[in-house]
């Protein structure tokens, strides 16, 4: 059994079967998409992401979901090779 500490400091049990080499947790999910835990969250919440609760407030995802996710999702930021500004901006 693994115990994982809860934001409140409460201790969370984590039995083999959720220790499963295909699950990871939130902070892992959020740092494989670069982006917050809260943004994982809302993720789940908009329905983009399907999640397992060993416990209340532990939340284990499937990491070939994940990584499926992460190939499909749109572009972000400024695509590489586009300028930022048209040349009729640029002369005044």
């Amino acid at each position: 059994m693994l115990f994982v500490k809860g934001k409140a400091g409460q201790l969370h049990t984590l039995t083999r079967y959720h220790l499963h080499m295909d699950r990871i947790t939130t902070p892992e999910v959020a740092r494989l998409l670069a982006v917050s835990t809260a943004e994982v969250r809302r993720l789940v919440k908009l329905g983009r992401l399907h999640v397992e609760r060993p416990s209340p407030r532990v939340l284990m995802f499937d990491r070939a979901e994940v990584e499926r996710y992460r190939q499909e999702r749109p572009g972000r930021g400024w695509q590489a090779g586009r300028p930022r500004h048209s040349a009729e901006s640029e002369t005044v």
